[in-house]
């Protein structure tokens, strides 16, 4: 199995990312047919989060699951790696996280946890 579910909304600053499920060569062979060049390391885990940009400016948020199917463990892994897209995402903006800043941080981790729920909840439920 592999999916692909791109253009998820951030919900707060107008950004999105794509979420990749499945084996991480096929990511790989996906993001390579659209994006030439790019190198993508396989550290084999179960998740990873990373950006492919271009001269400063990021062109796609990468979220990529070696599976989902909706339990608590894979939830899990899915909000890992959104953290580190929201950590990426808001250092990018110029916050620095600390006591000032944390609330920016979860309701940004909120955001993108429902919008991702909300996408892999339409496509991957068993009917």
């Amino acid at each position: 199995m592999f999916k692909v579910f791109s253009n998820i909304p951030d919900g707060i600053y107008d950004g999105c990312f794509t979420i990749f499920i499945g084996e991480h060569a096929k990511m790989e062979k996906w993001l390579g047919k659209r994006y030439p060049g790019v190198s993508i390391s396989d550290d084999n885990n179960l998740g990873e989060s990373f950006i492919i940009e271009s001269k400063d400016k990021i062109i796609v948020n990468v979220i990529w699951l070696q599976k989902y199917n909706h339990s608590l463990s894979d939830q899990g892994v899915l909000v890992h790696e959104l953290l580190h897209y929201t950590i990426r995402e808001l250092r990018h903006r110029g916050f620095i996280l600390n006591n000032g800043s944390e609330e920016a941080y979860t309701y940004f981790l909120e955001s993108v946890y429902k919008n991702a729920l909300e996408r892999l909840n339409k496509k991957t439920k068993k009917k």
